[in-house]
C-alpha cells in the first residue's frame, strides 16, 4: 500500500494538532472582553422568570401554569423576530469597521423603523386573538385560560419593547460594545426584582402584576439603549423621523423571512 498521503489523506490529529487549534491569539483578550458581558445579559432574562416564577407559585397553580401558557405564546412572537440581531449587528460592523459613522446611524434608524412596525403589528394582533391562542393551547381549567389572558394582556406592550432592543443590541454589538447591553439589561432586572413581588403581593394584582411588571423593566431597558445611541452618535434624530426606503428595507424583509422560518421550525422543536 502506498503512502496516505498520495490518496488525499491525512493522519490522524493527535494532542500536538489539538494543541495548535487552541494556541492562544492576539485576539483572545478582544473576544473575551466581548463575550463575558453578552453572556451576563443573556443570563439575566431567564434569571429573571425563575424569580417570578417562584413569586407566582405563592398564589396558586392555576396562576403558575397560566403564566407558562401565555409564556409559549409571547416567547414565540418575540423568539421569530430575533432575527433583527442577527441582521443588525454584520451591516453595523461592516460600516463601523469603514468609519462611515454616518451610515452606521441610518442603518440603525432602519432596523428601529421595522422592528416598531413588526412589533406593534404583533402586539395588536396578539391581543386580538390572545383568546383563541389560549384555548388552542388546551389550558386545563377555565381559570387558568383567565389568568393566561390577563398575563398576555399585561406583557404584550413588551413585545415591541423587546423588538427594539434587538435592534439596539445588535447596533452595540456591530460597534463591538456588550458592556451597555448589559449595563441596561441590569437595570431591567433589579427593576423587575423590585416590582415583581411589589405588584403581585404588595398591590395584590396577581397575575397581571407579573406581567406589567415585565413589561415596564423591558421599556427600562430599550429606553436606556436607544437614549445612549443617541449620545454615542449611533443614531440621529434625523435619521429616525425619515421613514426608511424600499431599497433600505428589501436585505431585511429577503434574508428575515428566511431566518424567521428557520426560526419557527426550531422553536417548533423545542416545544415538541
Amino acid at each position: 500500500m502506498g503512502d496516505s498521503r498520495s490518496f488525499g489523506l491525512t493522519q490522524p490529529w493527535g494532542i500536538k494538532q489539538l494543541g495548535g487549534v487552541f494556541r492562544p491569539s492576539k485576539y483572545d483578550a478582544e473576544l473575551f472582553s466581548l463575550a463575558v458581558p453578552a453572556l451576563a445579559a443573556m443570563m439575566l432574562d431567564p434569571l429573571m422568570n425563575v424569580i417570578s416564577a417562584a413569586v407566582l407559585g405563592h398564589l396558586g397553580t392555576q396562576q403558575l401554569g397560566a403564566v407558562s401558557l401565555a409564556s409559549m405564546a409571547i416567547t414565540f412572537s418575540t423568539y421569530v423576530f430575533s432575527f433583527l440581531v442577527f441582521l443588525t449587528t454584520p451591516r453595523i460592523a461592516a460600516a463601523h469597521a469603514n468609519g462611515d459613522s454616518k451610515r452606521v446611524a441610518r442603518l440603525a434608524a432602519v432596523g428601529l423603523w421595522l422592528a416598531a412596525i413588526a412589533g406593534t403589528v404583533v402586539v395588536v394582533g396578539l391581543n386580538l386573538a390572545k383568546v383563541p391562542i389560549v384555548q388552542a393551547l388546551r389550558p386545563p381549567e377555565p381559570e387558568v385560560a383567565r389568568y393566561a389572558v390577563e398575563y398576555i394582556t399585561a406583557k404584550s406592550p413588551g413585545i415591541l419593547a423587546v423588538m427594539l432592543g434587538f435592534v439596539a443590541s445588535g447596533t452595540y454589538r456591530g460597534v463591538k460594545d456588550t458592556r451597555t447591553p448589559l449595563i441596561a439589561a441590569a437595570g431591567a432586572f433589579v427593576m423587575q426584582l423590585v416590582l415583581t413581588p411589589l405588584f403581585i403581593i404588595g398591590f395584590d394584582w396577581g397575575v397581571w402584576g407579573a406581567g406589567m411588571a415585565a413589561t415596564l423593566s423591558l421599556w427600562l431597558s430599550t429606553c436606556v439603549l436607544i437614549g445612549l445611541m443617541f449620545k454615542h452618535k449611533l443614531l440621529h434624530l434625523s435619521d429616525v423621523l425619515q421613514p426608511p426606503k424600499l431599497h433600505e428595507v428589501v436585505p431585511y424583509l429577503w434574508k428575515g423571512l428566511v431566518l424567521a422560518l428557520r426560526m419557527v421550525v426550531t422553536y417548533g422543536e423545542w416545544i415538541l
